[in-house]
């Protein structure tokens, strides 16, 4: 059979070392700011900011290609990731698992990401959604949803607050406003589990130590009942004015005059940063009394010697203002260096940095595994038709739903100074200076290229062949030197795609991936074996093997596997029951890149050890484990650890 330029690139596209020098998956030193600033470069580290010596960070993710978190990118390359869905112990996760929009709290060394904590603010039932103000009432806490914006609420598992329900489970990241309201920076509706933690965080007051009971003082009261509940940390207590995460199993008794959450396990959390820790810190401004004293979450902020950057002035620090601050801990207090405040104008649009996956069209492809749709996008340094699986890129844009709508595309060259393979069509060839460009790289051939197959030529080459080619780009030279050339069959219309994705919607005859239907063909297999397309809820993650419509890329789906009704179930294997013994059981997908040996490469940014006894090849064998393979890999991942164990590893062809 045939293989069609996009099914051909996504198994020989190069990709080899991390995005860039510091720029996740490669090493580098630190925060960085802007990259991709030439449109024929590569992607090249900005010098480090003061973020680079920062010791912790908090704030919400605005992107990928290392992570970007609050417009500032951090090298991910030594990145450990948990989930605090678990008051226990951590749920290991990996970097695949993180998502636009989701609050982290993090730990650096030497300007790295060392040690990453996603957590969530709510966890729970929804009581009512009011469509026309953007709101929602989950706990009886109110959520403010923001549509409006480069950077509005991420939405997975539902497409619009009208699709929701009273009675769905919402997941909830972001943070309390003065109002003590809540902001979400991302949404998620997860499908029914038959045993939750449901989750509620705030500030105890109202404490009875004899009955036991404390309340929230949210916008509408709630009493916590904690007569029966285990406190963690062991020897900690609750008092008035502490932060507390309750996790419950049962939601609110709403009998009495004040709802009642009866909890199962009362975390006490002690947020105060170590004095002299350099921090970065993101969120709403709260408690604002003047630019000497204000809060970000709930921390205390004194900017008023910090210098305010990207056209902040002092009258934009309001209560309610998207705030980043840089600086240290001195006295309890976060003495700010730095002081932004997001406006329509300067905030931070969601960037992303790496690669093309998973393409379908102008309109659907990926970047480290978020959505994105280019359709309308700007492009500099090359042009929509070079877009296909393997196109390294810099996106800018805005954020709808969970996809990145892109408004300037900047097509740049893979990473300098190492052997890569790139595949693709030939465009503006010239015999005579033995040129091109392939995937909008400029490309040179040398009197020592070699051809394939044998008996091809330099005069065999024209504009529109397929070609694989290997070699390596030079930054100073700006051209990608082709060491080997093959020569392919012509380009078939693209029939078929494998993608995955989390279902945003049911609709008549299918479901939805963000904005993306997929029908469900006749005689479509689903797996794993009893599984049928009444089976198929919002908030599953899923994969599909399908066929597209050349003209209209509508996807009829021929095979549909759920993989996991949640991505964030922990999987405890451990009969020590130690923490760091915890195992989760993960799947993700993406372009292999940063290849050393099996034991030592990345996906979706996240390194893989694939040397594991046991380990199940699916239609490859080890040898088809090269940069730019595309992989789907079920792995393993044990908690305090950056690397992911792979247990099955499938090649996408």
């Amino acid at each position: 059979m045939k293989r069609t330029l996009h099914t051909m690139a996504a198994t020989a596209v190069a990709a080899s070392l991390a995005l860039l020098a510091a720029c996740g998956g490669g090493g580098g030193s630190g925060a960085t700011t802007d990259a991709a600033t030439s449109a024929t470069a590569a992607p090249a580290a900005a010098p480090a900011s003061s973020a680079a010596t920062a010791s912790v960070v908090q704030g919400t993710i605005t992107g990928f290609g290392s992570v970007i978190i609050d417009g500032t990118r951090y090298d991910d390359s030594a990145a450990k990731v948990a989930f605090n869905l678990d008051p226990n112990s951590a749920t290991p996760g990996t970097l695949a698992d993180l998502k636009i929009g989701q609050r982290i709290d993090a730990r650096l060394q030497d300007g790295k990401l060392a040690d990453v904590t996603v957590s969530f603010a709510i966890k729970g039932p929804l009581d009512s959604v009011d469509v026309a103000n953007a709101t929602l009432l989950v706990f009886g806490q109110k959520i403010r949803v923001l549509l409006t914006g480069a950077t509005p609420t991420a939405l997975e598992g539902f497409s619009a607050l009208a699709d929701l329900v009273a009675g769905d489970l919402l997941q909830v990241a972001g943070v309390a406003n003065a109002d003590k309201t809540v902001t979400a920076t991302r949404l998620e509706r997860r499908p029914a589990e038959a045993q939750v933690n449901l989750r509620l965080t705030g500030v105890a007051a109202e404490l009875d130590a004899t009955a036991k009971t404390f309340t929230f003082g949210l916008e509408h009261k709630v009493k916590v009942n904690y007569a029966t509940a285990r406190v963690l940390p062991a020897g900690a207590t609750i008092a008035n004015g502490a932060t507390l995460a309750v996790y419950a199993e049962r939601v609110l008794d709403k009998t009495s005059a004040v709802p009642v959450l009866t909890a199962k396990t009362v975390e006490v959390q002690d947020r105060k940063l170590q004095e002299g820790s350099d921090v970065g810190l993101g969120g709403p401004v709260g408690d604002f009394q003047s630019l000497a004293r204000f809060k970000i979450g709930e921390t205390v902020v004194n900017a008023s010697t910090a210098t305010l950057v990207d056209g902040t002035s002092a009258a934009d620090v309001v209560n309610g203002a998207r705030a980043y601050v840089k600086g240290s801990i001195a006295n309890g207090m976060l003495v700010a260096s730095q002081l932004k405040v997001s406006k329509p104008e300067t905030e931070d649009k969601p960037r992303l940095i790496g690669p093309v996956t998973e393409f379908v069209s102008l309109s659907q492809f990926k970047l480290r595994g978020v959505q994105v749709d280019a359709s309308n996008a700007s492009f500099v340094g090359g042009v929509a038709a070079d877009v296909a699986n393997g196109t390294w890129m810099d996106v800018t844009g805005r954020l709808e739903k969970d996809t990145v709508k892109a408004e300037l595309v900047k097509v740049t060259p893979p990473p300098a100074a190492v052997l890569q393979t790139m595949a693709g069509a030939v465009h503006d060839f010239n015999a005579q200076s033995r040129s091109f460009k392939l995937l909008g790289v400029a490309m040179r051939l040398t009197d020592t290229t070699a051809y394939a197959p044998a008996g091809q030529t330099l005069a065999n080459l024209a504009n529109d062949k397929l070609v694989v080619v290997k070699g390596s780009y030079s930054e100073s030279a700006r051209v990608f030197t082709v060491t080997a050339l093959e020569i392919k069959e012509p380009a078939e219309p693209v029939r078929r795609v494998e993608i995955g994705g989390v279902i945003s919607a049911l609709v008549q005859g299918g479901f939805k991936f963000g904005d993306a239907t997929i029908t469900l063909g006749a005689g479509v297999s689903f797996v794993p074996a009893g599984t049928t397309a009444s089976s198929l809820k919002a908030g599953m993650k899923v994969k599909l093997v399908g066929l597209v419509d050349p003209a209209s890329k509508a996807i009829t789906a021929q095979t549909v596997e759920v993989v996991s009704a949640a991505q964030t179930e922990p999987m405890p294997v451990s009969s020590s029951g130690t923490a760091a013994a915890v195992l989760r059981l993960v799947h993700f997908e993406g372009a292999v890149t940063d290849f050393v040996s099996l034991s030592n490469f990345r996906v979706a940014g996240q390194k893989v050890d694939a040397t594991a006894p046991g380990l199940v090849f699916d239609g490859c064998t080890a040898a088809d484990i090269v940069n730019g393979a595309a992989l789907e890999l079920e792995a393993t991942v044990t908690a305090g650890s950056n690397v992911a164990t792979a247990r099955k590893v499938h090649l996408r062809k």
